[in-house]
């Protein structure tokens, strides 16, 4: 186990499908994967669950945009245990 002064963090840099869903399960996978590897931070891309469609305004991306209605809902997509680190929890 660590000690308190060193943590284990992970970096998840991937490519993505055009299906957000199938990002999102492959997402969630390398964060397992991560976890059980040790790591107690994970650290991921921006814009992982679309392709990175910033680098040109092209219109048949916008229907890879989300809406979000508040940081409740946001929060709603992760699993329970992933909201909240160990430390705050003791």
């Amino acid at each position: 186990m660590p000690s308190a002064d060193k943590f284990r963090i992970a970096l998840i840099q991937a490519s993505c499908a055009i299906d957000p869903n199938q990002n999102l399960a492959r997402t969630e996978w390398k964060i397992r994967e991560a976890a059980g590897g040790g790591a107690q931070i994970v650290c991921l891309q921006e814009l992982f669950r679309s392709v990175y469609f910033c680098q040109i305004e092209d219109h048949k991306y916008f229907n890879l945009a989300e809406e979000i209605r508040s940081s409740e809902r946001a929060e709603s997509a992760w699993p329970a245990r992933w909201k909240t680190a160990p430390a705050a929890r003791s």
